[in-house]
């Protein structure tokens, strides 16, 4: 059985989930590493070593989020002289993938309306052109920006609070690294010993999971932030390739917006939904 094209967007949503919290399950273990390298010959964390781990802690979460640009700052990508998008960081590179895959999508959608739908002898045209509409169409031209689509790269594109993604991604670091320095802190002056910090970590950075104790200053989970920011990213670079190969397709007349029984609050989309096709 063929697999929809909605199937497809869900499997990218998923494998991302999946790379995320292994990169996820890779950073606890570094904190818990740091941890235990202070612990003394019983597992326990003197509390005057908070400082110094926070210190560690806070580098490795930068490193997560962030790498170097081409001027020597922490940025969590670069934009190259071309328009082309680098991704610097582990979050990064698995966010810009999963963006990638799901503006794929769309482009494939449209591209076989146009197999489907062309005479056979233009189609053999079209595919044997020295250009190649489809493979000029491939995911690396939909971050470039196209008049005809109102398209803007993800490093332009301004959200409703007027935050950049590379704004998002800066703030989501800082609420991690937060989250991060209230547990241990908490978990350092409560005498909690190395192994059991090491597994609460583990939990505490698994997306999905939250832990069982009561009375916490730092929140259930700290990669809930990471993980909505790039579910977020991936849904619109995969709505923006939808608008921008739907207004290159001849056979398309206009989109449908249809809402979610989940919407939050009245915005654009139900401008666009009372319209119809647009």
């Amino acid at each position: 059985m063929a697999q929809s094209y909605r199937s497809k967007f869900l499997a990218v949503l998923r494998g991302n989930e999946a790379r995320m919290t292994e990169l996820f399950k890779q950073l606890s273990a570094q904190i818990a590493a740091a941890v235990n390298r202070y612990a003394d010959s019983e597992g326990n964390v003197p509390r005057a070593r908070t400082f110094d781990i926070r210190q560690i802690v806070d580098g490795l979460v930068t490193n997560f989020f962030l790498g170097y640009n081409g001027r020597g700052e922490h940025a969590p990508f670069d934009t190259l002289p071309n328009g082309q998008v680098m991704p610097l960081s582990p979050y990064m590179r698995a966010l810009w993938r999963g963006s990638a895959d799901a503006a794929r999508i769309p482009v494939e959608q449209n591209a076989d309306t146009l197999r489907r739908r062309l005479p056979a002898n233009v189609l053999m045209r079209m595919q044997h052109a020295q250009r190649n509409p489809f493979v000029s169409a491939k995911v690396r031209e939909l971050f470039k920006p196209n008049v005809l689509a109102q398209y803007e790269p993800p490093h332009l594109w301004v959200d409703p609070n007027g935050y950049r993604l590379s704004d998002r991604v800066w703030n989501t670091a800082d609420n991690t690294r937060r989250k991060l320095d209230a547990f241990l802190s908490d978990s350092i002056a409560k005498g909690r010993g190395a192994l059991a910090m090491a597994k609460d970590l583990e939990i505490f950075l698994q997306p999905g999971r939250a832990l069982t104790r009561g009375n916490r200053p730092y929140g259930a989970d700290a990669s809930y932030d990471a993980m909505r920011l790039a579910r977020t990213e991936i849904a619109r670079a995969h709505a923006q390739a939808a608008e921008m190969s739907a207004a290159m397709n001849p056979f398309v007349q206009g989109l449908k917006w249809n809402l979610s029984g989940s919407h939050p609050k009245p915005d654009i989309c139900d401008d666009n939904a009372v319209g119809g096709p647009n």
